[in-house]
């Protein structure tokens, strides 16, 4: 078995799944497979101690191998220092060590002038992308959690008025800000944080799929709300986006909408174990050509969707250059959409859970779009 090396904290979502104990400091992670070693100071020994409950994990006290780096004569710095006296330590030298493209240059630098032979793997924890029943669990009631904020947002924009161009709400001008605010109180009531943000876009935003949103909300305009925040107690993330329209929605609009979740409903009907990731995204893109939509730089213009856990983005990707196959037990997003700058943009996203023979949707809340 090769070993696996990892410098960091535990804010490094590939640690915090093989340890599951938050580490604020960075340390040294060694797995050889049948055993995990790691090397935390005294601060944090104890704690670690008490916590884990994996007995495959042993951690080690950092400061006798500190003390016994300093009569190492290389001009390097100490965490270079360090991990040399591991390697000497536990006779490391000869192994093949794997480490993920955000390992520190400076140490695999320092470590291959030693003769360290190391292998950069993109994808370290493949086994990551496969949830079990108890993962599934969590991330179905984070999305809970995101349900109630998007029905936060509904409530609001139903008691909403139209004022002209605008939206008025309890005397105001509603915007984009409000929203996120009003979103935001109902997430961490229930111990979930928008650490990466969230999308309320209006109009001309809708249509940039990254836009975070600012400024008034318009009536007769698409209203994108992509809410993606993650559980401060364990972890994982949910992630959900609807597309809202107060107003008479002219038939342009419509027509997206409408193709959106036809392109949804055909590529749910090709998810299950052991399909070809590259043909679900295909079955989109074929709906859309054939409702006469562009691909490319308008239109339909990323990616179906991508796997859900840990990290709000991870393993599989669903795109015209992923390859593979779904497993039993991915968690992935589905969101299609639709955009162009003089329209707006139109997105639905659910959360998949993929079973032997088809799919469990673990978001179930309404698509529809107009509210009045």
């Amino acid at each position: 078995m090769n070993l696996k090396l990892i410098f960091d904290s535990t804010k490094n979502t590939d640690l915090f799944y093989k340890i599951g104990i938050e580490v604020p400091d960075p340390f040294f992670f060694l797995d050889f497979g049948s055993r995990v070693l790691i090397f935390l100071d005294r601060r944090e020994l104890a704690a670690f101690r008490r916590e884990n409950k994996n007995n495959k994990i042993k951690a080690l006290p950092l400061e006798p191998l500190i003390e016994k780096s300093k009569k190492i004569k290389d001009k390097t710095g100490s965490e270079n220092k360090v991990i040399f006296q591991i390697f000497k330590d536990y006779k490391l030298f000869k192994k093949k060590v794997i480490v993920p493209r955000y390992f520190p240059l400076d140490i695999a630098d320092f470590l291959r002038s030693k003769g360290v032979k190391l292998k950069v793997e993109t994808c370290f924890y493949p086994e990551r992308s496969v949830k079990s029943q108890k993962e599934k669990e969590i991330i179905g009631k984070n999305i809970l959690i995101v349900r109630r904020a998007f029905l936060k947002i509904e409530k609001v924009l139903k008691d909403s008025s139209i004022k002209g161009k605008f939206l008025e709400y309890q005397g105001k001008i509603l915007t984009s800000e409000f929203l996120k605010q009003e979103a935001e109180k109902v997430l961490l009531e229930n111990k979930m944080m928008s650490v990466q943000g969230m999308i309320v876009s209006c109009g001309a935003h809708s249509a940039e799929p990254h836009h975070r949103g600012k400024g008034k909300i318009m009536s007769q305009k698409t209203i994108i709300c992509d809410i993606f925040p993650r559980n401060k107690d364990n972890g994982y993330f949910g992630d959900m986006t609807r597309t809202y329209f107060k107003g008479k929605a002219s038939k342009e609009i419509l027509n997206m909408h409408d193709a959106v979740i036809k392109a949804r409903s055909a590529v749910f009907k090709k998810i299950k174990h052991n399909a070809e990731i590259s043909e679900i995204h295909k079955e989109a893109v074929k709906v859309f050509q054939d409702k006469g939509y562009d691909i490319g730089e308008k239109g339909f213009i990323h990616g179906t969707g991508h796997g859900l856990g840990l990290d709000v983005h991870e393993s599989p990707f669903i795109s015209s250059s992923s390859k593979g196959k779904l497993k039993k037990g991915n968690v992935i997003t589905i969101e299609p959409g639709l955009y162009y700058p003089k329209i707006g943009g139109v997105r639905i996203e659910d959360v998949i859970y993929v079973t032997e023979n088809g799919y469990e949707n673990l978001t179930n809340h309404s698509e529809k779009m107009v509210i009045n």
